[in-house]
C-alpha cells in the first residue's frame, strides 16, 4: 500500500506494547507542577487532562512547545530560552511548503507516471533564487518537487481503478500569507483575495507539472492547494514551518538544544534536536529515548554492534 501503511504499522507496534494512539486530540497545554519545575501531563483539546507516568516527550517543535504549550512565567529558564528564540532573526521560523494535490483520470497503464521523484530548479544559483522568492512570491519557485504516490503503490489500482495521483511541492514563506493567519480555515475559503492568491500559485505549479509530466495535461479531475496556513491548521506547524529551526550557526550554537529540558520530566524530540528531515527526526527519537531511559543506549549498541557491546557487557564496564 501507500505511505499510510507506515503509520498503520507504527501504530500497531505501539499498541502491541501497551500504548494508545489518539486522533483528533490536539495537545493544547503542558501540565506542570505548581512550581513549574516538573511536567506532569498534557491537556488535550482544552478539555481532557492526561497524566504522565514517567515523562512527557514533545516532538511538536521548540516553538510550539516553549511558546504555545508552556504558559509564560511558568519557568524562568524556559522564559529565557524563549527570549533567545524570539530576539534573534537567525532563529525565526523559516521555510514552509505549498502542497498541490492532483487527482487524474487514467490508470498507471494509461499515464505511465514515473515511479521516481523529480526535483525542478530554475537554474543553478540556488541562493539567489531563494532570496528572490522570499522577497516576492511571484518570483520563480526556487525548487519544485514532483512525485506520484499512485505510481509507487502496487495496490493502488485495486483501490482506485482508473485513477492516479500526483503531488507537487514548492517552498513557501509565511509572510505573503500572514494577512489571513488569524482567520479560521472556513473563513479563508470564502476570502476572495486569499483564493485569488491560491489560484495563481496553483496555475503556476500545474504549468510546471505539465512541462515535466505532459501526460497529465487534460487528465486533471481534482486539485487542492495547501499553503503554510494549511500546515498550521492541520499540522499545528508554527507559522507553517516544516523543517524546524533554520539551519544557521546560531541554531547549532544553542547549548540547550537537546532532549533534556530545564523542566524535569519534559523531553524534546524531532527535527529541532538534530537536523531537518525524516532521518534527523528519527535519530532525534533514538537520542531522546536514551535520555529518558539511559539503558536504551546499551540496548541500541547491542543491536548495532553486537560483538563490541557483548564484550563490554561481559567485562561489566557498564553497571545497571
Amino acid at each position: 500500500g501507500g505511505p499510510n501503511n507506515i503509520v498503520q504499522h507504527c501504530v500497531a507496534a505501539l499498541e502491541r506494547r501497551g500504548a494508545s494512539v489518539l486522533v483528533k486530540a490536539r495537545v493544547s497545554a503542558l501540565l506542570l507542577s505548581p512550581d513549574g519545575r516538573r511536567a506532569v501531563g498534557v491537556r488535550v483539546n482544552n478539555q481532557v487532562d492526561i497524566k504522565a507516568r514517567h515523562a512527557v516527550i514533545s516532538d511538536a517543535g521548540i516553538y510550539n512547545t516553549f511558546i504555545r504549550l508552556i504558559p509564560e512565567g511558568s519557568n524562568p529558564q524556559i522564559d529565557q530560552m524563549v527570549s533567545t528564540l524570539t530576539s534573534q532573526p537567525q532563529l525565526a521560523p523559516y521555510v514552509s511548503l505549498m502542497s498541490l494535490f492532483v487527482g487524474l483520470d487514467g490508470s498507471q497503464d494509461d499515464l505511465d507516471l514515473p515511479q521516481f521523484n523529480k526535483w525542478v530548479f530554475p537554474d543553478s544559483d540556488h541562493d539567489a533564487n531563494w532570496r528572490a522568492h522570499k522577497e516576492d512570491i511571484q518570483a520563480p519557485f526556487p525548487a519544485v518537487f514532483l512525485s506520484s504516490p499512485s505510481a509507487k503503490d502496487p495496490e493502488w489500482a485495486s483501490r482506485h481503478p482508473g485513477k492516479s495521483a500526483v503531488l507537487v511541492l514548492a517552498p513557501a514563506f509565511f509572510e505573503p500569507f500572514a494577512p489571513w493567519a488569524d482567520q479560521p480555515s472556513h473563513t479563508r475559503k470564502k476570502d476572495p483575495q486569499y483564493q485569488e492568491l491560491k489560484r495563481g500559485l496553483e496555475a503556476r505549479l500545474l504549468s510546471i507539472l505539465y512541462k515535466h509530466l505532459p501526460q497529465a495535461e487534460g487528465c486533471v479531475s481534482y486539485t487542492e492547494l495547501g499553503t503554510p496556513l494549511s500546515n498550521s491548521t492541520f499540522l499545528g506547524a508554527f507559522q507553517g514551518e516544516v523543517y524546524g529551526l533554520p539551519h544557521t550557526p546560531e541554531r547549532f550554537s544553542l547549548p540547550w538544544l537537546r532532549p533534556s529540558t530545564p523542566i524535569k520530566g519534559l523531553y524534546m524530540s524531532g527535527q529541532d534536536i538534530m537536523c531537518d528531515g525524516v532521518l534527523g527526526a528519527a535519530v532525534a527519537g533514538v537520542i531522546c529515548a536514551m535520555a529518558v531511559y539511559p539503558w536504551c543506549a546499551l540496548a541500541g549498541a547491542r543491536l548495532l554492534l553486537p560483538d563490541i557491546s557483548r564484550n563490554i557487557v561481559d567485562n561489566k564496564v557498564f553497571a545497571k
